[in-house]
């Protein structure tokens, strides 16, 4: 059996900046995810789903925090991996 989580979020936070302020989309997200198992994402609009996934799917950065796909941190891996 694998024990290397597929995904982990370790203390995840997002934010954008919009003209006069940041806008925190979420902070300090916890999460691990094992091979095979199966989540929903909910949440009322405007809660931050799109903006996880984004960051899952490596097309975005956290703002702070490290998101791990297979024990890697995604932001320092390239294009390529």
């Amino acid at each position: 059996m694998n024990t290397v989580p597929q995904y982990e979020l370790l203390d995840v936070g997002k934010e954008i900046s919009i003209p006069r302020e940041n806008l925190v989309i979420f902070k300090k997200i916890c999460l691990t995810i094992m091979p095979g198992e199966a989540i929903a994402v909910v949440g009322a609009s405007g809660s931050g789903k799109s903006t996880l996934l984004s960051l899952l799917g490596a097309l975005d950065r956290p703002s702070s925090g490290e998101v791990r796909f297979g024990g890697r941190n995604l932001s320092v891996m390239n294009t390529e991996e």
